[in-house]
């Protein structure tokens, strides 16, 4: 993607550090079934999902979420977005 990817990195970024900073945040895991590369077989990646909205809180910041793609479903890859 190159310097597309570059630019989409920053807004991804901003978009984290602005989840990080919410009173609350919630987070989950799903697997997510993947083409892998070759005879047409699937393998098993994982989604990682960061998300705050204080609405129900009585907050009125503005909801948002961020979301990873990730091989394995190794705890480093939950505390990276911690």
């Amino acid at each position: 993607m190159g310097k597309l990817g570059f630019e989409l990195k920053i807004v991804a970024d901003y978009i984290f550090s602005e989840v990080k900073k919410a009173e609350r945040s919630f987070a989950g895991e799903t697997n997510l079934p993947t083409l892998a590369p070759g005879p047409g077989s699937t393998k098993t990646a994982y989604l990682w999902a960061y998300a705050r909205d204080d609405r129900t809180f009585g907050r009125n910041g503005v909801p948002r979420s961020w979301l990873i793609a990730s091989k394995t479903a190794a705890p480093a890859n939950a505390r990276s977005g911690i």
